[in-house]
């Protein structure tokens, strides 16, 4: 019998036992005790289920995923999670690494550029009631630009060096900017859920993400 079903069947008990014999706890303290313990035993449901959550995410998981840009573009993204789980009292989580490479296109006035921008950001994450809430750390993000192409001589911007280089610091500016403001507002993956070999959350912008564990 594990917890659950053990706090479930002691909540039962309160609910139906009473000791005509003695009277000792009348029907209304019994449902004050009721409305105190409800509560309490919901937490450490969850608890338990958050803290079996965050071990099973320990891991490496991978995923592609095709979505398009701002500007409606296609894009390829393969994002890669470790998730390393720390054993603690106060949280159910520990520390992550999240890498990301990204097929880009952009086309403007006749002249097409393709590119692969590849980053990865450190940090922290916790499970609260199915949720996975992300904390990252600004200072260890990276981005790099590969495969840079384009059909226009790239002398005319500088060489393919200074193109390169104009790309990736305006994609660490706006991904910078992104974490930031996820930070500030507690940004999380709704409904973890984790099976031997498949992690899955929902997000805002794509939806439901699935990862298979990497072995």
């Amino acid at each position: 019998m594990n917890q659950k079903e053990l706090l479930v069947i002691v909540i039962f008990n309160l609910t139906l036992h009473q000791d005509k014999s003695k009277n000792a706890i009348n029907m209304s303290t019994k449902n004050l005790l009721l409305l105190f313990l409800f509560p309490i035993t919901l937490f450490i449901m969850n608890s338990c289920d958050d803290t079996q959550l965050a071990k099973d995410a320990n891991g490496r998981w991978e995923g592609t995923f095709r979505i398009k840009d701002e500007y409606g573009t296609p894009q390829t993204q393969k994002v890669e999670y470790e998730f390393k789980y720390i054993e603690d009292n106060l949280t159910d989580g520990g520390e992550f690494t999240q890498t990301y490479a990204i097929d880009c296109e952009e086309q403007e006035d006749g002249i097409n550029v393709k590119y692969t921008v590849k980053t990865e950001i450190k940090g922290t994450w916790e499970v609260i009631i199915n949720d996975m809430y992300l904390t990252y750390n600004l200072s260890s993000l990276e981005v790099s630009i590969e495969n840079l192409q384009c059909n226009a001589p790239l002398w005319l911007a500088g060489g393919s060096d200074a193109v390169s280089e104009e790309i990736r610091k305006n994609v660490y500016k706006s991904l910078y900017d992104e974490y930031e403001t996820s930070n500030d507002e507690g940004y999380y993956f709704a409904g973890l859920e984790v099976t031997d070999d498949k992690l899955s959350f929902e997000t805002s912008d794509i939806g439901r993400m699935e990862f298979e564990r990497v072995k």
